[in-house]
């Protein structure tokens, strides 16, 4: 009977051995499940962590590449290899960096900067780098605006002395087409257009008879107000610009840049050319804006783009400018010699 519970007391603690056995290693397999877990979740966070660094500074980035592309847009800066690859405009200001586009990084090496308006692009070139790109500036280099040179596209005229400048070379041309065609005295006037006014009113009527539909006569009666500006147009003498004498030659063909297409400069050639002894004396009347290159709307472009600047002088415009040249002329009287004085 003892032997009995002894042996049932084994079997017993046994099985209570067995069972903390187990237990100890559930335990253990539940803690080194655990354990995974968090290193699993560690990991899955560090890995997070990585992710929203790395979309913070994506973010960033674009954050940066948004405001730079806006300050590019907002300060238009221009670089050497883009105007080496597309030109020069017919407009440049040279002047120095502002403080805005010097402390820019979109603007670090930029040669200047573009203003724009809505009819044109005024290129502000550094005076840094004005000296680079095989230009001539006239009357010299110096923070001012500038305009193409009509026939030669790498000068650039100041605005304050374009006007005059290319008034003196018409002139030269003038002489040099009298002195080519073998003229012995040449005289240039400018002449500048005077009107006057005078008012006058007139009232007209009129009667007449019509046929309406039933065939009956009608009487219409018309009376018409007509009031008129009438306006006489003189031209004065502003200035001799030139008189000169030759000794007087058989004609050469004469090189044309401003009169290429004036047309009695084209006749006194052709006239000159054909029969040396059929003319001697004549005098033209040019109008001095057909050979102007700068035309109206070009210049109400260009006064926007100064004004923009703020650039534009109170008291004169380019506008200005060519609204003068409009109301100017040139009177071109030639004489060539005899045949008898060219022997």
């Amino acid at each position: 009977m003892n032997e009995d519970l002894k042996t049932e007391s084994i079997e017993k603690d046994s099985t209570e051995n067995e069972k903390n056995t187990k237990g100890i290693n559930i335990k253990k397999k539940l803690g080194g499940a655990f354990a995974d877990v968090k290193d699993y979740v560690g990991a899955r966070a560090g890995d997070a962590a990585v992710v929203i660094k790395k979309g913070k500074d994506v973010a960033a980035q674009k954050a940066e590449a948004v405001a730079a592309d806006f300050q590019r847009q907002m300060l238009r800066p221009v670089f050497d290899e883009s105007l080496q690859s597309k030109g020069f405009p017919d407009v440049i200001r040279v002047c120095e960096p502002d403080k805005q586009h010097q402390d820019s990084p979109v603007c670090q090496n930029a040669v200047g900067h573009y203003v724009a308006t809505k009819d044109m692009n005024v290129l502000n070139l550094y005076m840094d780098n004005a000296s680079n790109y095989g230009l001539s500036f006239y009357p010299s280099l110096a923070e001012d605006v500038y305009y193409r040179h009509p026939f030669n596209e790498n000068r650039y005229i100041s605005l304050d002395e374009y006007f005059y400048q290319l008034k003196k070379e018409k002139v030269d041309e003038l002489l040099q087409i009298a002195q080519s065609l073998g003229a012995k005295y040449v005289k240039i006037t400018l002449m500048a257009e005077k009107k006057s006014f005078t008012g006058a009113s007139a009232k007209a009527s009129a009667k007449g008879p019509t046929k309406g539909k039933d065939q009956k006569k009608d009487v219409i009666k018309a009376e018409t107000g007509i009031n008129a500006d009438y306006s006489s147009k003189t031209l004065i003498d502003v200035e001799v610009s030139a008189e000169t004498k030759f000794k007087g030659h058989l004609p050469t063909p004469p090189e044309l840049k401003y009169f290429s297409n004036e047309h009695d400069i084209q006749t006194l050639i052709n006239m000159r050319m054909n029969d040396p002894n059929d003319l001697h004396e004549q005098t033209y009347t040019i109008k001095y804006s057909n050979s102007s290159k700068i035309k109206a709307a070009t210049a109400a472009k260009l006064d926007v783009a100064l004004k923009k600047m703020k650039l534009l002088n109170a008291n004169a415009s380019v506008s200005a400018e060519i609204e003068d040249e409009s109301r100017l002329y040139y009177k071109y009287h030639i004489e060539f010699p005899t045949a008898e004085e060219l022997e």
